[in-house]
């Protein structure tokens, strides 16, 4: 007997309540109706607050869930399939908080790329000089990384990461993202490989 894969309305309002808690069953079932009829598709958080679904396609959804606040999944498909959360803190630095489970929605962080390894040194570009990569490091330790899911329109899935650089002046925030690339994971094949 062969199983249907769940839509992503419904699998939205089945994401267990310790990975999604700022919103509630019925917050989430009236973000779905209004995005699926094309409108501002809104619900109250438990704050009181307004979250706001901006993307949903067969196998994603992003949503902005505070001002200072956003949450993603992604849909992986391999041998079994596995969903991969990331919720990211905007303010006062841009950091992320990666999730995987599988279907049943335990977790399984092996799956995972080995992100904790990674330093600034990931991050920087080849083609800079010695100093500039002192002010760098000066500027951005400790490390802050964001994640977020690359919109491949089909394509095979890719995690980003990213020196987190938002809190940096304007001008320093020029200097570094001059200095810096992302690190890309590509998810191929049941695994994820960088890139």
């Amino acid at each position: 007997m062969q199983m249907r894969a769940q839509t992503m309305d419904s699998l939205f309002v089945t994401v267990p309540e310790p990975e999604l808690p700022l919103l509630d069953r019925n917050a989430r079932l009236d973000m779905l109706d209004l995005y699926n009829y094309k409108m501002t598709a809104k619900g109250e958080n438990i704050f009181g607050g307004t979250s706001l679904m901006e993307v949903k396609e067969k196998d994603f959804v992003r949503l902005k869930l505070t001002e200072v606040s956003h949450w993603e999944m992604m849909r992986l498909a391999g041998d079994s399939t596995h969903y991969v959360c990331i919720h990211t803190i905007e303010q006062p630095i841009r950091v992320s908080r990666i999730r995987c489970y599988d279907s049943d929605w335990k977790p399984c962080a092996a799956l995972l790329p080995a992100t904790d390894s990674l330093t600034l040194d990931d991050f920087l570009t080849d083609s800079i000089s010695v100093d500039t990569v002192e002010d760098v490091y000066r500027r951005l330790g400790p490390l802050h990384v964001e994640a977020v899911w690359k919109e491949t329109s089909g394509a095979a899935p890719q995690l980003v990461f990213s020196a987190s650089v938002a809190h940096l002046s304007e001008e320093h925030r020029k200097v570094a993202e001059k200095c810096l690339k992302p690190v890309i994971y590509l998810w191929k094949d049941g695994c994820f490989q960088r890139l």
